[in-house]
């Protein structure tokens, strides 16, 4: 996924050996770019980006063949048929990450227009799922904008663990930002068995600057990607290298002697671009 030259999301399908099987180049979603792509329990192609200006989050829906699937947001409500332009009640700006939990119920972060970050949870034909962060707090029904206690700037990555559990990475905001990781519990509270708040931040420890990816192995274990920097970060960001950590399911960094004495490993920079992500 990612854009063509038009400047239109573009998401493109390859072959097991390599060949380019099909091309789909929505610009009917009025698409800027797709940060994030996955598959639903039905195969369908779930994408998520942003709108050009002005810039709002976007999630549309393919089927296999590529085509969107009309019956994703049937009633058009911020958004059209097989795709959704969520301006609305979210006060969206991008959406950079999705996943998918075992109810097949749609999980998508990212960043507000006030700079916030943001969960939102939608059921398989699109509607918002208002059993998540049913009360409202920092938020409303089905989503939640959350500065509060983690003082959250973006959302960049989003997991489910096997209980449905939603592990969030990102990074903070103010005058010194840092790495973020977080755990809800399905219904959008947090996971206070995770670091006994639902969150932790490490930029003590790493001196980390913000997280990118995530990923949960089979004992829960968190595997985090991300990049370094001083604190407050410079522009351009100074060091720049790519960090690779493990934080245990409990919320607190691995200190496992099989893993790395200092829990954390800074990796040599490529053009400033943290590595990628370690499999399970």
């Amino acid at each position: 996924v990612g854009e063509n030259a038009a400047g239109q999301g573009l998401i493109v399908r390859y072959n097991s050996n390599g060949t380019n099987e099909s091309i789909f180049n929505q610009g009917n979603t009025n698409s800027e770019v797709y940060y994030a792509v996955t598959l639903d329990h039905n195969g369908r192609i779930i994408a998520v980006g942003n709108t050009p200006n002005p810039k709002h989050g976007l999630i549309a829906c393919y089927k296999a063949d590529g085509t969107l699937d009309t019956t994703f947001n049937a009633g058009s409500i911020n958004g059209g048929l097989g795709y959704i332009n969520l301006e609305g009640d979210t006060n969206s700006y991008a959406y950079y990450s999705v996943a998918i939990d075992s109810q097949n119920r749609i999980i998508v972060v990212g960043t507000t227009d006030l700079t916030d970050g943001l969960i939102v949870r939608y059921n398989s034909n699109g509607t918002l799922d208002t059993s998540f962060n049913q009360s409202g707090i920092n938020g409303g029904p089905g989503y939640i904008n959350l500065e509060g206690p983690t003082n959250s700037w973006s959302f960049n990555a989003v997991s489910c663990d096997s209980n449905n559990k939603i592990v969030i990475v990102g990074s903070t905001n103010g005058a010194s930002p840092y790495d973020l990781v977080m755990r809800l519990n399905q219904d959008g509270t947090f996971d206070t068995t995770f670091n006994g708040t639902g969150y932790n931040t490490t930029e003590d420890s790493i001196d980390c600057w913000e997280y990118y990816a995530v990923k949960i192995d089979n004992n829960g274990r968190l595997f985090v990607t991300g990049r370094s920097g001083t604190n407050p970060p410079t522009n351009p960001p100074a060091l720049g290298h790519g960090i690779l950590a493990r934080y245990l399911p409990n919320g607190l960094l691995d200190t496992e002697s099989n893993w790395n004495a200092q829990n954390f490993r800074e990796i040599a920079k490529i053009n400033n671009t943290p590595i990628g992500m370690m499999s399970s």
